[in-house]
């Protein structure tokens, strides 16, 4: 019995060290899927499918993670939350010149521009940061800490998307883009029964055989 004992221990590093290379590859994969696949159903035209390679992998990667504290539609949330801040990143250094007063007839025009791009745009920093330090410690007060954070900034997009219409209309679409993903999020994170027992009882370990519980393999 000791040695079984000893051998289960040897085995532990190497197990841990797989599971974090795996979540490694996860995160990076999805880094990168998404954003492809953003870009892919912004390229065709208007009257194409918005189908894309990028979210059948992001479907089929975080579907195989379900079982997991942070799999399924959560960790879909991260993996968009941060694809999102390397594509904002990315959009925001190519756009650098809308930000230019001289850009703009006036200078009303070019606050009112601010007030309806740069609140949200922080907000969505914070978001990423307040949505990182959730992970570290998953504790139910910063959850809600998330929730606020995410309520401020479908605000935002709210009175942004109220400026477009009566200031900048070609910018009016990409503001519900905005509106749309983040009421479905919220929704999540009030009703989802996963956020409940990772954050709030931490019992997901128990509670996931009810919810996704294993499938019998047949032996041969």
């Amino acid at each position: 019995m000791k040695r079984r004992k000893e051998a289960a221990a040897a085995r532990m590093p190497g197990t841990k060290l797989q599971e974090t290379l795996r979540q490694g590859a996860y995160t990076l994969i999805g880094t990168i899927a998404v954003p492809l696949a953003l870009f892919a159903a912004g390229s065709g035209s208007p009257n194409s499918p918005t189908f894309s390679p990028g979210f059948l992998i992001a479907w089929l990667i975080c579907n195989g993670r379900k079982r997991s504290p942070v799999g399924g539609w959560l960790f879909f949330f991260y993996w968009q939350l941060y694809s999102g801040l390397l594509i904002s990143a990315v959009f925001f250094a190519t756009n650098i010149q809308s930000y230019v007063p001289e850009n703009f007839e006036n200078t009303r025009l070019f606050v009112l521009f601010l007030a309806s791009s740069v609140p949200g745009l922080l907000l969505f920093v914070v978001k990423c940061a307040v949505g990182t330090l959730l992970l570290s410690v998953r504790t139910w007060d910063m959850l809600k800490l998330l929730r606020w954070t995410m309520v401020a900034e479908l605000a935002a997009a709210i009175l942004g998307a109220g400026i477009d219409a009566a200031y900048f209309p070609d910018n009016l679409g990409l503001s519900f883009l905005t509106i749309v993903p983040d009421l479905l999020w919220l929704a999540y994170f009030f009703r989802s029964t996963r956020v409940r027992h990772v954050f709030r009882s931490h019992d997901w370990d128990v509670a996931v055989n009810a919810i996704h519980p294993l499938k019998l393999k047949m032996a041969t």
